[in-house]
């Protein structure tokens, strides 16, 4: 199974240019941890919610975020995006396609659904 046929396509990031008051305010509406930060639909970052705690009100988006050095393809297979969220304790990957841009992020609940969608039988013997 591949991480296009699970991966979340709607995704909520941020710009380069937004500030820390924004960058509260849309995680604590969708109740996210983490934005990819995006321009020209290229990924450019992550920003976590930890990182905002002590950042200035005038820090934006580009001063704080990390780079993003876990990605993977579409076409990965789910098992090794799994195996790289349990390598580098992470709870998403983004998902970029060749040029950088971002396709998707697959997390730890899109992995549980795809569980409990179509375990794999061993699972449950």
């Amino acid at each position: 199974m591949k991480i296009l046929e699970q991966m979340t396509r709607e995704v909520v990031t941020a710009d380069p240019d937004d500030r820390v008051a924004r960058l509260r305010q849309t995680l604590v509406v969708t109740g996210l941890r983490c934005l990819p930060v995006v321009a020209q639909g290229k990924l450019l970052g992550l920003i976590f919610a930890r990182d905002l705690e002590a950042a200035p009100p005038t820090s934006h988006a580009r001063d704080l975020m990390h780079p993003a050095s876990v990605t993977v393809s579409a076409r990965t297979p789910i098992e090794r995006a799994a195996a790289l969220m349990l390598e580098h304790q992470i709870h998403g990957l983004p998902v970029v396609n060749a040029d950088n841009e971002l396709q998707g992020v697959l997390t730890v609940s899109d992995l549980l659904r795809t569980l409990v969608k179509a375990p794999p039988i061993s699972l449950w013997v």
